[in-house]
């Protein structure tokens, strides 16, 4: 059964937080996002600080999702960017050699000045 976007029986409320500026808060649980990176299962949370409306960020174990779970904050997955995957094999690691020569020619490029 559901009441409006969320389950019927859905605990709403506040979390208690941490803000590095202010100490120890009290959090809306709307205000809150748990974060899932699908690749690597780790979870983040993230809120603004109702007091100096900084944002902060902090990693979730999983007494602490579940706690973030229950009070029905939103959830985020994410991925991991593509290019982390995207590692030629066939290209030699780059070395100073390869830097001295990348140099020489990005100094011969034309620029305004010149």
């Amino acid at each position: 059964m559901r009441r409006g976007n969320r389950p019927f029986g859905m605990l709403r409320g506040v979390v208690r937080a941490f803000c590095p500026d202010c100490g120890d808060i009290e959090v809306r649980s709307d205000d809150v996002t748990l974060r899932r990176c699908v690749e690597t299962r780790h979870h983040t949370f993230r809120f603004r600080c109702p007091v100096c409306s900084m944002w902060s960020i902090k990693d979730a174990g999983s007494g602490v999702v579940t706690l973030l779970l229950r009070a029905g904050v939103h959830v985020e997955h994410w991925n991991l960017p593509l290019e982390l995957r995207e590692r030629p094999e066939h290209d030699r690691p780059i070395d100073h050699a390869y830097q001295d020569r990348y140099y020489a020619v990005v100094a011969q490029l034309p620029t305004l000045d010149r």
